[in-house]
This record gives C-alpha cells, sequence and structure tokens, in this order.
C-alpha cells in the first residue's frame, strides 16, 4: 500500500467524530487508545508471526501499564488478552508439532511470568498511589457489582419480596428514584445505605436484593446484559439506532459535552458519521470481507481489535447497569473502521489489478 494511501486511511480513522472529539479533549481516553493499539500490535506480530524479542514485549509491557494506568478497567481486560494471545501462540504451536517441545515451553513460560510481572507492578503502583473511598466516594466490590448490575433498574418493581428489614431502610420512594438513573447507584443508593447501615450490612443487602431479582426477573436481567453487550460490541451501529431512538446509548451525553463551542458542526459530524462509516461500510463491507473472503494475513492481525473489543463489552456488559458510553468503546470504532479499510482493499479494483500484473 502506497504513502498516500496510508495517510488517507490515518487521517479518515483518526478524524471519525467519536474519536476526534477525545483526541481534544483532558481525558485519558486518547492515550489509553493509543497504548491499547499499540499493544494490540505487538500481541500479533508475537502470536501469529512469532516473534519474541526484547523489543515486542517491551512494547507490550509499556503499552499495557500505560493503558492500566490510565484506565483502571484495562488492568484486567488487557490482561486477559494478552493471556489470550500467549495461550493462543501455545495452541498454534501444539497443532504444528502435536506437542510442546522444550524450546517453546521456555517461551511459553517466559511469556507468562511478563505478563503476570507487568500486572504486579499495576497493582503495586495503585497501591501507593491510590485512595479507594477518597472524597466519599464509594469503594466498588463484587457486592457492589450485583446491585448495579442485577438490582438496578428493577429495585421497586422487586421491592414487595424484599425482606422487611430491608424495606424499612429504603422507602418506596427512594427505590423508585433508584430505578431512574443509573448515577443512582454510585451517587445515590450505596452512599444512602453505607451510612445508615454500614458498610458490611450494606453489601450483605445487595446480595440478598440481587438473589431476589435474579429469582423473580432472571430474563429481563438476562436480556438485559445481552443487550449492553451487544450494544458496545457494535457501537457504530448502535450509534446508528442511537440516532432512531432505537437503542440507549450514552452518546448523547458526550454530543452534549462536545458541542459546547458549536452544536450545529458538533452534531453534522456526527450524522455523517453514522450516516456513511456506521451503516453501509461496517454492516454491508464489512461482513462481506469477513464471512466471504478468503482469510488473509491483515484479517488475522484485525482479530485482535475484535477480540479486544468483545473482552471490553463482557466486561462493561457482566459488571456495570449503565448505557454504554462510546468513550469507552474508542477501540471497537478504530476496529470497525479497520475492518471497512481491508474491504476497500481487497474490492478496490486497481489494487487488484496492480497484483496481477506484479505477479
Amino acid at each position: 500500500l502506497s504513502l498516500p494511501w496510508v495517510c488517507f486511511f490515518a487521517a479518515y480513522i483518526w478524524s471519525l467524530p467519536p474519536l476526534l472529539w477525545f483526541h481534544f479533549s483532558v481525558l485519558t481516553d486518547s492515550f489509553a487508545l493509543s497504548a491499547l493499539i499499540w499493544m494490540l500490535l505487538g500481541l500479533a506480530r508475537y502470536s501469529f508471526d512469532g516473534e519474541n524479542g526484547i523489543s515486542v514485549w517491551g512494547s507490550i509491557l509499556a503499552s499495557y501499564i500505560i493503558q492500566a494506568l490510565l484506565r483502571s478497567d484495562r488492568t484486567y481486560s488487557a490482561f486477559v488478552m494478552i493471556l489470550a494471545a500467549v495461550f493462543a501462540r501455545a495452541i498454534r504451536n501444539l497443532n504444528r508439532k502435536k506437542r510442546i517441545d522444550q524450546k517453546a515451553g521456555r517461551v511459553l513460560l517466559r511469556s507468562v511470568a511478563l505478563t503476570i510481572a507487568g500486572l504486579l507492578f499495576v497493582m503495586c503502583i495503585n497501591r501507593f498511589t491510590q485512595v479507594p473511598g477518597r472524597n466519599g466516594r464509594i469503594t466498588t466490590d463484587a457486592s457492589f457489582v450485583l446491585l448495579d448490575r442485577v438490582v438496578w433498574s428493577n429495585m421497586y418493581s422487586n421491592r414487595t419480596y424484599f425482606p422487611e428489614e430491608i424495606k424499612q431502610v429504603i422507602s418506596e420512594e427512594e427505590a423508585r428514584q433508584f430505578d431512574t438513573h443509573n448515577n443512582q447507584v454510585m451517587y445515590q443508593m450505596a452512599p444512602l445505605l453505607e451510612s445508615r447501615v454500614g458498610k458490611e450490612k450494606a453489601s450483605e443487602y445487595y446480595r440478598t436484593m440481587a438473589k431476589i431479582v435474579w429469582d423473580h426477573d432472571k430474563k429481563k436481567v438476562i436480556k438485559d446484559i445481552a443487550g449492553n453487550i451487544a450494544v458496545f460490541f457494535f457501537t457504530p451501529q448502535s450509534e446508528f439506532l442511537f440516532q432512531m431512538r432505537k437503542v440507549n446509548i450514552s452518546t448523547g451525553w458526550n454530543l452534549t459535552c462536545a458541542s459546547s463551542v458549536d452544536a450545529d458542526l458538533t452534531m453534522n459530524m456526527f450524522l455523517w458519521y453514522i450516516r456513511t462509516f456506521s451503516l453501509f461500510f461496517c454492516n454491508a463491507a464489512g461482513f462481506a470481507t469477513v464471512f466471504i473472503k478468503r482469510i488473509r494475513k491483515s484479517n488475522r492481525y484485525l482479530s485482535g481489535f475484535f477480540i479486544m473489543s468483545l473482552l471490553l463489552a463482557l466486561w462493561f456488559g457482566l459488571g456495570d447497569g449503565a448505557p454504554t458510553n462510546d468513550r469507552y468503546a474508542l477501540i471497537v470504532i478504530v476496529a470497525w473502521a479497520l475492518l471497512w479499510m481491508n474491504t476497500f482493499l481487497l474490492f478496490r479494483p486497481s489494487i487488484n489489478k496492480n497484483r496481477q500484473e506484479t505477479t
């Protein structure tokens, strides 16, 4: 691919409105995205090309540490991605030789050791630089996740099944208010319960309410979780459906923030993006590339972007009841954009013609 085309695709991807807004914001999302992309490229070189040198693992670990320190969720999701790449290479070696020889075994052990070392380093930095619960912020744990993922939006409809001691602590009006917005979980209900009964007892209440909601509204909870995962993984398409008022996604809030200077320009950029990129390129050309065209090396590299997108979709879908926020799904937008780029290269006649002439 010639340099002008490389520059064109790079400029197109990085100028997509959801990405562009965060490039120029004071938030850490753009830096974390760059580190994640660099990590995925390093993992592709390790998994598919068999490279295992200091430069490859140095870039992987440095990228992991940077994004994990910038975005707390990456501490574990990116860690799982690295382990998945390590074991994928081990399986490739096993398929070729039907066994793991001594050299491949050493590479596997060294890769796992380096990955764990990176995780421990991040955890040590976090331990000495962060204060849980600072400024009155609720500390999250497994019990809180149950309140956020299972109980939220289902408390009022199931309150009648709660034990009397919980009903005495949470009024009917408070339960109704709790279900109105996901921010009520961390900033209203959790602080309220902890101030009334203490942290330990509040955690017990979270688990009790979650069990009751699960028993009575299991199908709704599963549907909500599956919906959040799908909306996250198909973020560009979800943003198109959001504009049609078909799905609930936090794009509206990001649009409000981005349009503080020029609302018309912001909205026109967003409409151009979802009407071209999201609807046509991703759905029509993208799926044709994956399921019809033969697997190519570029697709193998691209698979890491979609696997990471799926990991993040599972992370937020299973652990957070809030509607999908596209600021956490920037890598998903990049993945779909790269898929369109790959589609363009496959179907562009001049490129195919040049290949034939060269052959």
